[in-house]
């Protein structure tokens, strides 16, 4: 089965440091064949005969942390959920390049949902759709005040540009 593995918090700033090659290796380690990593946030796009993603994320959580020294976090999605995340897109009408997808660990509860409060944060929105988080954000993620916000939802979570998404559908192709 194609997976893709979307880890979070590798190689952001000075710390949590995680060379891909080092990244692929655990993967290989755990069965994985075919790995292939997109840029150095933590993207893999890999086959594994595991067809369960529990099973499949808690190996890979457990050899990632072990590998890396630091909590490795990893969202699995197959390739169809991947292409399901871009066609549910509600912003598709907006420039791609102000759109980005948090992927989250499990759906959150629709009452976390409906407590975010995002009226302060005009014009950047957001909708959540089963376990992914759209938003969009005219001004870029650097100076968003929405994204601290979903820390609300209480799930874990990792963001990718809709660009990087793209891609990472891209590459699960082949």
């Amino acid at each position: 089965m194609r997976w893709i593995a979307l880890l979070r918090g590798v190689n952001l700033g000075p710390r949590h440091k995680f060379p891909m090659a080092r990244v692929r290796a655990v993967f290989e380690a755990c069965g994985a064949t075919d790995v292939t990593t997109f840029i150095a946030s933590g993207n893999v796009v890999f086959d594994h005969a595991e067809r369960s993603e529990a099973k499949l994320c808690s190996r890979l959580e457990a050899a990632l942390t072990s590998e890396a020294r630091f909590d490795v976090p990893v969202m699995l999605r197959t390739r169809a959920q991947l292409e399901q995340a871009l066609k549910k897109c509600p912003f598709s009408d907006q420039p791609t390049k102000y759109v980005h997808v948090t992927f989250l660990a499990k759906k959150p509860a629709a009452a976390a949902v409906q407590a975010i409060d995002a009226s302060d944060c005009a014009p950047e929105s957001f909708a959540v759709v089963g376990r992914e988080v759209y938003l969009l954000l005219p001004n870029g993620m650097g100076v968003a005040k929405l994204p601290p916000k979903l820390n609300g939802l209480r799930v874990t979570g990792t963001t990718r540009t809709w660009q990087t998404v793209s891609k990472l559908v891209e590459l699960a192709r082949g």
